[in-house]
């Protein structure tokens, strides 16, 4: 009995649903010292990779940030008008008056309101024409020579010519130009001529003596301009212009012909045309 070996022992198969309940410890000892380390190298790994990722991202960041300042310091700055402004602030001795910088006025005894620049100045008395004026600017003459002067727009009533129209013919210098009211209303239509006048007593060819707000009606460079036609308008509006005594425009204002090609100035013309076109008619 003694001399009989025992039965050799007999291990349980491993059950289908995969866990190891029937296997030896050696082999699961084995199994899992082989897993382990796999498994502790590949999450260093991961959080290695994560790290580099997010020193890259700063750093990414860091630099698009570095570049945006350097830009915005050196980039041309554009205005409004698309041209390139400057940083620095702009001379309070400019006489030229911006056509951004306006003030709103509403003529009741003409049924009408509108913006005029800032700098120039309105006289309505509430009887007779009214006038809006510029402040002293340089203008240049028939002669081609730069005078100081004002420029003025004048509201009259229907039927009211300026006396130097009335005595003669008066020609188109240019030939007319329509304008877009900017706020129209339904009691005028959306856009009007400006007509631009040469009196019969001025003899240089290519004087400019007032630019008129005729409506429907435009004329061809020469064409004769019909006194009928203008006392129709109502109201009659002209831009015209004088030349000064002084460098203030207090003393020895005359009427003054302008050269016509100071319209082609986009820096002369523009408060004129934007006040025109700011025109509301009730």
């Amino acid at each position: 009995m003694d001399n009989i070996d025992p039965p050799a022992p007999q291990w349980r198969e491993s059950q289908p649903s995969g866990d190891y309940h029937g296997e030896a410890p050696s082999r699961i000892n084995a199994f899992r010292s082989s897993i382990v380390p796999i498994t502790q190298k590949q999450s260093w790994k991961r959080r290695s990779l994560f790290l580099v990722v997010i020193v890259v991202l700063l750093i990414a960041i860091v630099l698009g940030a570095h570049w945006l300042f350097s830009s915005s310091k050196h980039a041309p700055i554009y205005n409004a008008s698309g041209q390139t402004a400057s940083n620095t602030p702009p001379s309070t001795n400019s006489k030229a008056p911006s056509s951004s910088q306006t003030k709103p006025y509403t003529a009741t005894d003409f049924n009408l309101s509108f913006n005029y620049p800032e700098s120039w100045t309105v006289f309505n008395n509430g009887s007779g024409p009214m006038t809006v004026t510029s402040p002293s600017t340089q203008l240049t003459n028939a002669a081609g020579q730069t005078v100081t002067g004002l420029i003025t727009m004048t509201i009259q009533q229907q039927g009211q010519l300026p006396a130097s129209f009335s005595a003669g013919v008066a020609l188109a210098v240019l030939d007319s130009q329509k304008i877009s009211y900017t706020h129209p209303t339904t009691a005028q239509l959306s856009q009007a001529y400006l007509t631009f006048v040469q009196y019969s007593a001025t003899t240089t060819k290519g004087g400019l003596d007032g630019v008129y707000l005729t409506g429907n009606y435009g004329y061809q460079k020469d064409q004769t301009i019909p006194s009928g036609d203008v006392a129709k308008i109502s109201p009659l509006v002209t831009v015209t212009f004088t030349k000064c005594g002084n460098t203030a425009c207090t003393s020895n204002l005359t009427p003054l012909t302008i050269a016509s090609a100071s319209w082609s100035n986009s820096g002369f013309q523009a408060p004129i045309k934007n006040m025109l076109a700011s025109f509301a008619f009730q």
